[in-house]
C-alpha cells in the first residue's frame, strides 16, 4: 500500500521556545513514520509573491505562501498524492455552550441536576457547562456591553470603506465571532470554509482529505458531553495505548510568539511591496503610522493582529501580479 509520511512546520530556529519540531519527531520516531520539517525562519514575509507558481484567483492574506508551496511541492515529488490535515480539531472539541442553559430555560430541572451533577464530578467544577455566561448574559445586555473586538483599521479608505459598509460588515462579523464560539457555532461561521483555503488556492497535483471534518465524527462529537471535551479528554483517552505517556498527558499551549510579527520588526520582507496600486482601498500614509504604532515595543494599545497588519501589502501583490 501507500506509504505514510509526515510533514510539519517549525518556528524553532527563530522562536527557541516553539516545540512543536520536537513533539513531531517523538510522534513519528514513536509510530515509525518519515517526517519532513520545514523551517519557518528560512522564508521572510511575502517570499517570492511575484511567482507566477504563487499565483491565486482571489487575494491570499498568508505571507508565507512560498513555504507552504514548497512545503506542498515536496509532498508531491515524494509520490503523496493524498494529503490528510489536521483542521477542524480545535473545532470538534470547543464543546456546546447552549446545551445546559436549554435545559435551564425550558425547565427540565431533573435532567439539569443529573448531567450537571456528572459534569462536576468529571470536571470539578461547573466550568464548560455555559451556565455561567446564560446567567450573565441578561445583565449584559442591560449594560450593553459588547463582545471584544478590535478596531476598525484606520488606514482603510474613507470613500471605500463607505461604498461597501464596511463598518456595518465589521461590527457584525466580530459580533457572531464572540456568539458562535462552541462546536455547533463554530461550523456556522460563514467564513467557516476558509479555513480550507490554503490547499486549493495553488495549482497544486494532489487531493487534501480533512478526517475532523467527517460529517460522522462531526456529529458524535456534538452529542458527547462537554467533560469529555475539555483539554481534549477524549482525544487523550483514545491515544493512551498509542503515543508516549508525555505527550498524551502535556498542556495544550500555543505557539510562544508570533513568527510574522518577529519578521516584521526585524525588516525580514522579500521586497518592499508597491502599494499604489491599492490606493482605492487603502489611506497609505496612515497604513505606515499604524505599522510603526503596532511594532513598537508596547503594544498592548493595539488590538490589531499581524495577519491584519499584513493584508494591504497581500492585497498590493495580487493586484500587482494580476495587472
Amino acid at each position: 500500500g501507500q506509504k505514510i509520511m509526515a510533514f510539519t512546520n517549525t518556528c524553532e530556529d527563530s522562536i527557541p521556545e516553539d516545540k512543536d519540531g520536537q513533539f513531531a519527531k517523538m510522534i513519528a520516531s514513536h509510530l515509525g513514520i518519515p517526517l519532513q520539517l520545514s523551517a519557518s525562519g528560512d522564508y521572510p514575509l511575502f517570499d517570492r509573491f511575484d511567482s507566477p507558481a504563487l499565483r491565486t484567483p482571489e487575494p491570499f492574506s498568508n505571507p508565507a505562501l512560498a513555504q507552504h508551496y514548497d512545503k506542498a511541492k515536496q509532498m508531491v515529488d515524494s509520490g503523496c498524492r493524498v494529503l490528510l490535515s489536521g483542521q477542524v480539531g480545535d473545532t470538534l472539541f470547543a464543546g456546546s455552550n447552549s446545551y445546559f442553559p436549554h435545559l435551564l430555560k425550558s425547565g427540565k430541572w431533573i435532567r439539569l441536576l443529573a448531567d450537571a451533577h456528572v459534569h462536576r464530578n468529571n470536571r470539578g467544577s461547573l466550568t464548560g457547562t455555559g451556565l455561567g455566561e446564560a446567567v450573565k448574559a441578561p445583565f449584559r445586555k442591560l449594560r450593553r456591553k459588547k463582545h471584544w473586538q478590535p478596531e476598525l483599521p484606520v488606514w482603510l479608505n474613507p470613500e471605500f470603506a463607505e461604498r461597501v459598509k464596511l463598518k456595518d460588515r465589521w461590527l457584525t462579523i466580530w459580533q457572531l465571532w464572540g456568539e458562535l464560539t462552541d462546536t455547533y457555532g463554530q461550523l456556522q461561521r460563514p467564513w467557516f470554509d476558509s479555513i480550507f483555503g490554503s490547499y486549493e488556492a495553488l495549482k497544486i497535483p494532489w487531493v487534501v482529505r480533512h478526517p475532523y471534518s467527517d460529517v460522522r465524527l462531526v456529529e458524535f462529537m456534538l452529542r458527547t458531553p462537554n467533560y469529555m471535551h475539555y483539554n481534549k479528554r477524549l482525544l487523550r483517552e483514545a491515544m493512551q495505548t498509542r503515543l508516549p505517556a508525555e505527550l498524551v498527558t502535556r498542556l495544550k499551549a500555543g505557539l510562544p510568539g508570533d513568527i510574522f510579527k518577529l519578521k516584521m520588526a526585524t525588516g525580514q520582507y522579500a521586497a518592499p511591496a508597491d502599494l499604489t496600486s491599492t490606493d482605492p482601498y487603502v489611506d497609505r500614509i496612515s497604513y505606515e503610522k499604524a505599522c510603526r504604532k503596532f511594532l513598537r515595543a508596547d503594544t498592548s494599545s493595539s488590538t490589531w493582529t499581524t495577519w491584519l497588519m499584513n493584508n494591504p501589502i497581500a492585497l498590493a501583490y495580487w493586484i500587482n501580479n494580476n495587472k
